[in-house]
């Protein structure tokens, strides 16, 4: 059974119209028992190509006909170099692929914190998917856009308004740039999703944040997470500006948690060294055993270069 006939959904887009196919991924931790994350540096089109190389390639995960929704950030009016939205190289990289697959459909949808239409000219999405065919471009704005969706499993949150975009996918697939977060500590892949929801502000003045993203986390379930750390913004998150790194690197995984937890290790985060269980949501979704934080049973794999072009 599929997502779409699970949730019993139709969905109802808002957005810009541009042109592109669809995805499907996921499978759990490996034989090993061990969670993988599989890491590659460079250049951000072909690092990507490289870490779902290694992880069985994208027919491994896409079904001919499926309807895959890509879940970028890209929420600020920033330019990319300020590492507060996820590579439109990269998004536009994944939407390539999921056209190889064979998938009907790719919507990639962010309900964006500021004006729609100016993130997506200074982020540079719009551009980077101009001239794919069939892809939607989705910034889901009016409550028309999203459900109300039960929370069975929420020990604060127990129910919110999701983006009819993923009830009608088959395929989830989230791509989160990597920075500090000045009311989550940071923004990985847990954090990112948040921009499937009509109230986000409700999570901030009603909840306690950290335990409404893990609460979150057990409805919307990306079959992979790939994580755009070419760049991270490291302090003065969500919006900027602040201090740049040029990482260089795009990891990805079937497991949310251990991505977000290997993710915290990387660098100084608000100028702190941080380890998993210092983030609230990570240990929160891990409480929730929506994946592994403990990274001495996490296995990282060095993916081998794939060249594009």
């Amino acid at each position: 059974m599929n997502r779409r006939d699970f949730m019993k959904s139709s969905i109802a887009v808002t957005g810009f119209v541009l042109a592109g196919p669809a995805i499907s991924f996921g499978t759990e931790a490996e034989a090993t028992g061990l969670s993988r994350i599989f890491v590659a540096g460079g250049d951000a089109s072909e690092a990507v190509r490289s870490v779902l190389s290694e992880a069985g390639g994208m027919q491994a995960f896409v079904k001919k006909g499926d309807r895959v929704l890509i879940k970028p950030n890209f929420s600020f009016s920033n330019a990319p170099d300020a590492a507060t939205t996820t590579s439109p190289e990269l998004v536009k990289e994944v939407v390539l692929m999921c056209k190889e697959a064979g998938a009907k459909r790719v919507t990639v949808a962010d309900h964006t914190i500021r004006v729609a239409r100016t993130c997506l000219e200074r982020t540079g999405m719009k551009a980077a998917l101009d001239g794919i065919d069939d892809v939607k471009l989705s910034v889901p704005s009016k409550k028309s856009a999203f459900k109300t969706t039960g929370i069975e499993r929420g020990k604060s949150l127990k129910s919110t308004e999701i983006a009819k975009d993923y009830l009608d996918a088959d395929v989830y697939i989230n791509i989160p740039v990597a920075k500090n977060h000045s009311a989550a500590t940071v923004s990985f892949g847990l954090k990112n999703q948040m921009g499937l929801i009509y109230d986000r502000w409700v999570f901030h003045s009603k909840y306690d944040l950290h335990q409404a993203i893990a609460d979150l986390a057990t409805v919307i379930k990306p079959q992979i997470t790939i994580l755009d750390a070419t760049r991270c913004l490291t302090t003065n998150g969500p919006s900027g500006p602040g201090e740049v790194v040029k990482l260089g690197k795009v990891m990805c995984s079937t497991d949310p948690v251990a991505l977000d937890a290997y993710a915290t290790t990387l660098l100084d985060w608000g100028g702190k060294t941080l380890k998993p269980e210092d983030i609230g949501h990570i240990k929160y979704a891990a409480e929730h055993g929506l994946g592994e934080m403990d990274l001495e049973k996490v296995e990282v794999v060095e993916a081998i270069p794939v060249k594009t072009g």
